[in-house]
């Protein structure tokens, strides 16, 4: 059975707008794992508050990238999934898209370290954010302009390092009252995405 390992943040976990956690089935990675069964088994590895570089609150040993090659050592996934980068933009955060961008290359860098080790390819998949709506609760929080920058970024790390790249504006929207975290309706549509890419970068599950 192959592998897929979805690493975000908590649009990935599946925090809704209500502030309590989607169940699984209908969290984007759910939706996902149902499509693809039984060929695939998806590895759930969100996070509520995870920027491109750090876990919260932030601190010095809250560093992603020995998380990520971990979780890619233990599990040898065929597909790895990095949506990140909505917090990375958080007004107590602040980073420039540069950073993201060098922050994301190190993610992939990490992944091909372990494949060098190992000798098991995986495939990887670059998820851009969704924008933030202007009018929400949680709208204040986030340098929203900065966010709506990234996607092109992502999509030349996908494209000069040959990756997979979807970009979530186009597939998924957030609570309109809330503005930052993905209605069901929203995680169904991406997850159904995801799922259409996975398939066309590996072999047809059926």
């Amino acid at each position: 059975m192959k592998k897929i390992l979805c690493f975000g943040d908590s649009n990935t976990w599946g925090y809704a707008p209500s502030g309590k956690r989607y169940k699984k089935r209908c969290r984007w990675p759910g939706v996902l794992a149902k499509q693809l069964a039984p060929a695939f088994t998806v590895i759930e590895a969100g996070l509520p508050g995870r920027t491109s570089e750090r876990d919260m609150p932030y601190g010095d040993n809250d560093l992603i990238l020995p998380k990520l090659k971990g979780l890619v050592a233990e599990h040898r996934p065929e597909l790895v999934v990095i949506a990140l980068g909505t917090n990375d933009f958080l007004s107590n955060v602040n980073m420039t898209v540069e950073k993201t961008i060098r922050n994301l290359i190190g993610l992939v860098g990490s992944i091909r370290e372990i494949e060098e080790a190992s000798g098991q390819i995986s495939e990887i998949i670059l998820v851009s954010p969704t924008e933030i709506l202007p009018e929400g609760e949680f709208t204040p929080m986030f340098n929203a302009p900065q966010i709506a920058l990234q996607a092109i970024e992502v999509e030349n790390v996908a494209a000069q390092n040959g990756l997979g790249y979807v970009d979530a504006r186009q597939h998924a929207e957030p609570d309109h009252n809330e503005g930052v975290h993905w209605t069901e309706s929203a995680h169904e549509k991406f997850g159904l995405k995801i799922a259409e890419v996975v398939v066309d970068r590996l072999a047809s599950p059926n």
